[in-house]
């Protein structure tokens, strides 16, 4: 009887273990998952972030060189060559 007992409660205690240790092996696959899915995520916010940074800057660019040809605007001499004449080509 004793060894009966001993036996079940072995071979329990093993299907608890294996049963555990499934449930421990797939929680840890979960974790993985979820910190590289944050880690992703991070990743994408921080490429989003550094590219409005650099839409930012490159428009305060554009502003800073239109300031500037505003400012300079009567101190300006023509490069052209008058007898060339350019005609204004309509992309559409």
């Amino acid at each position: 009887l004793r060894e009966l007992h001993l036996s079940i409660f072995q071979h329990k205690y093993c299907d608890n273990y294996l049963l555990c240790a499934h449930q421990l092996e797939f929680k840890q696959r979960e974790c993985i998952d979820l910190e590289e899915r944050q880690s992703a995520q991070s990743c994408e916010k921080a490429i989003h972030e550094a590219r409005s940074s650099i839409h930012g800057l490159e428009l305060r660019k554009t502003e800073l060189n239109r300031d500037c040809v505003r400012k300079n605007i009567a101190m300006a001499e023509s490069i052209m060559d008058p007898s060339i004449v350019c005609f204004a080509i309509d992309f559409v």
